[in-house]
């Protein structure tokens, strides 16, 4: 089973994102996730940990941990998979 570890980092809207699989290999990524992408997504019903959670299990279930990018901006998520906002609501009921 597939863990996915959100950390605050002290730069603002900033987080470090492990995740770690079954054979305990694992991969960190940094990202920023903005107040306003946050309001937009949330409803304010979750936490930001919680939307980048469901973000990274939406990025899992088509790519492999080691394919996604080390550093990005949580937006481009929905340049690479356009579907993402109409899928991301699912994957939060997930978290």
């Amino acid at each position: 089973m597939t863990q996915i570890k959100v950390r605050p980092l002290d730069e603002a809207e900033s987080y470090e994102v492990t995740v770690i699989d079954s054979d305990e290999s694992s991969t960190r990524h940094f990202v920023t996730f903005s107040e306003q992408s946050f309001s937009k997504l949330s409803h304010q019903d979750q936490s930001p940990e919680e939307c980048l959670k469901a973000a990274f299990l939406f990025l899992l279930d088509r790519e492999s941990k080691e394919m996604i990018l080390a550093r990005f901006e949580f937006n481009v998520i929905k340049q690479y998979f356009p579907e993402f906002d109409h899928h991301f609501k699912n994957y939060l009921k997930k978290v």
